[in-house]
């Protein structure tokens, strides 16, 4: 159990660390942008393309890091999701007893709701 708790706290500060160094990069990558839109009017013939091939690759560059992202979250999600199928098949009682408990809550509020409105 122990060794779970570690490798999940040494998988979120990785996971930090790379959402950082992405938050970076990405910040980078639109300065860079920034900077080859603002000198692309003084340009012309092979400059003009040479800038155009850049601002494509670092777009590239980009959609690949947030396809990589995607590909991370819906890891995550799934993992997840599965966790908590296994909590609610190995303890359906209690899932089953807040269940009723909400309910019963909201019925309540509801026709209280509904009681007042009627006077």
């Amino acid at each position: 159990m122990q060794t779970t708790d570690i490798n999940s706290s040494e998988e979120s500060t990785n996971a930090n660390r790379r959402e950082r160094l992405a938050v970076c990069e990405f910040k980078k990558m639109l300065g860079e942008v920034e900077e080859l839109l603002k000198s692309s009017g003084s340009l012309a013939g092979d400059d003009l393309i040479h800038l155009n091939k850049m601002i494509m690759n670092r777009i590239h560059a980009a959609g690949e890091f947030f396809e990589d992202k995607k590909k991370s979250i819906l890891y995550k999600l799934h993992d997840t999701s599965m966790q908590t199928n296994n909590y609610i098949h190995e303890r359906p009682w209690p899932i089953i007893g807040a269940g009723v408990a909400l309910g019963v809550v909201c019925g309540l509020l509801l026709a209280t709701k509904t009681n007042s409105k009627k006077r």
